[in-house]
């Protein structure tokens, strides 16, 4: 102890600056970790809510984030007939932008059916849309309060609920609207959904779900059992 005292006491402008250069280095790394784990937990955000394990998108498709996907509207109830499949349900994915108090305000539009898998896991303030059309709930990032009435399109829909930490994998905060609202949004909407289209999916979940997708929307599903087929084998979960 004495002997490594003594030295510090003759460099120490090097020991500081040493110091100095791992303190910098241990910052940049814990640095780089903290924004990839962010960045995954935003892109995972969407994928998880819906809590399903398997998404079944159109033919030739690399996934229901990856690209456009578009499935019949009956997909739905065919798959809901399904032995092991418990309930289905339609979902969409869209960007919007529109203009609230003067500024312009980026949303990532989530339409589902009410009662049906696809909806905010959790709602912080407010109610869950209770009516057909024109309710809307949205993530506290997009700075809307409840009662709060934001055009889009052609239609003004009234915030009755708050959830929170759902964005989307661009950062864009979400909100739900009733999946025939966002389907009238699209279709009146001047600013199309990114990629030129809505996208649409299947998926299961434990118990399992599924998401599918007829034009411009996911169907979702939840099947007691599933099956899913990798490299080397299958494998079969109850």
């Amino acid at each position: 102890m004495n002997l490594a005292y003594r030295d510090i006491r003759q460099n120490l402008g090097r020991f500081l600056l040493t110091c100095f250069g791992l303190s910098l280095l241990l910052g940049v790394v814990l640095s780089m970790i903290g924004i990839y784990r962010g960045l995954v937990e935003d892109a995972l955000t969407l994928v998880r809510t819906p809590a399903v394990d398997v998404w079944v998108v159109e033919s030739g498709t690399r996934g229901p984030f990856a690209e456009s996907s578009r499935i019949p509207g009956d997909m739905r109830e065919a798959i809901a007939r399904l032995q092991g499949v418990s309930s289905a349900g339609s979902v969409t994915y869209q960007s919007v932008e529109t203009h609230y108090g003067g500024e312009k305000l980026r949303l990532y539009v989530v339409g589902y059916e009410p009662g049906r898998p696809g909806g905010p896991d959790r709602v912080i303030s407010g109610r869950t849309i209770g009516r057909s059309h024109y309710e809307m709930v949205a993530d506290t990032r997009t700075g809307l309060a409840l009662g709060d009435r934001v055009e889009l399109g052609r239609n003004t829909f009234t915030v009755v609920g708050l959830t929170d930490g759902q964005v989307s994998s661009g950062g864009d905060p979400v909100v739900y609207l009733t999946l025939k609202d966002s389907r009238r949004c699209n279709s009146s909407s001047r600013h199309p959904p990114r990629g030129g289209r809505s996208r649409g999916a299947m998926a299961p979940a434990l118990p399992i779900r599924s998401m599918l997708s007829s034009p411009a929307s996911r169907r979702i599903a939840r099947p007691r059992t599933w099956r899913t087929r990798r490299a080397g084998g299958s494998i079969s979960r109850p």
